[in-house]
């Protein structure tokens, strides 16, 4: 696993719901734990393909909130 915190103007739940509707990715929204706020999310290594989708998915909605 690898968490990560969001560096641009969006909820982890909100980052989360987008990459899930738009490219059917699923992250975790790491609000919840203890010493994290609402920028943090946990992402998992499916394999390489899924691994570019994600990255892919990641630099468009960033790309879009910026």
């Amino acid at each position: 696993f690898i968490l990560l915190k969001i560096k641009f103007e969006m909820s982890a739940y909100d980052l989360q719901m987008k990459l899930l509707q738009d490219f059917g990715v699923y992250v975790r929204d790491c609000s919840n734990k203890i010493g994290l706020d609402d920028k943090h999310i946990r992402i998992a290594s499916k394999g390489r393909d899924k691994d570019q989708l994600l990255i892919h998915a990641l630099t468009e909605v960033a790309a879009t909130v910026q």
